[in-house]
């Protein structure tokens, strides 16, 4: 899928590793409404990218960073207030502690979109997080992606879509 301008960001390259390093180290996209350019931590990111920029929906990468869990100067953790920001910081004496970035924001549906292709039983962890967000600030839209999501897009957009794992296989760029 290659764009108007030029750019190789969503085309196909010879080496699945070397198209995922080139596409996560130079991207460049028509929809993209955030700042700077964005640098994914995961090539499947680069895919939803490239699928929303098909799709002509604007998007934004890792946009915002929203605090969950703070520890006081007495070394007791708590649970952030969103209240307690005052232009994007906690008041003094509290320290951030867990914080959650969504991957993408579709300001269009005012939506946050979270991706995965961790295996089923490895993806606790991200539903803790996104339950956690919701009930801190609960006018926040939250959708996954996990794995079977983009096994769904991959039968549908192949082109777009390079970096699933394949089914039941541990997917070589998680931690």
């Amino acid at each position: 899928m290659a764009r108007g301008n030029g750019s190789t960001a969503c085309t196909e390259q010879a080496h699945p590793r070397a198209r995922a390093d080139a596409a996560l180290a130079e991207p460049e996209f028509s929809h993209y409404v955030g700042a700077g350019q964005p640098r994914f931590g995961h090539p499947i990111e680069h895919d939803l990218a490239c699928y929303l920029d098909a799709f002509g929906i604007d998007w934004a990468y890792e946009p915002h960073t929203y605090p969950l869990r703070a520890r006081d100067t007495d070394g007791c953790e708590v649970v952030c207030c969103p209240d307690w920001l005052v232009d994007g910081e906690l008041p003094d004496g509290y320290h951030l502690t867990e914080a959650f970035s969504p991957d993408f924001y579709l300001p269009g549906q005012n939506l946050y979109i979270e991706t995965t292709v961790m295996l089923q039983r490895n993806i606790t962890r991200k539903h803790r997080k996104i339950r956690h967000l919701k009930e801190l600030y609960p006018d926040i839209r939250i959708k996954l992606f996990d794995r079977h999501d983009f096994e769904r897009l991959a039968t549908q957009h192949p082109a777009v879509f390079t970096h699933v794992p394949a089914h039941g296989v541990t997917d070589p760029y998680s931690q």
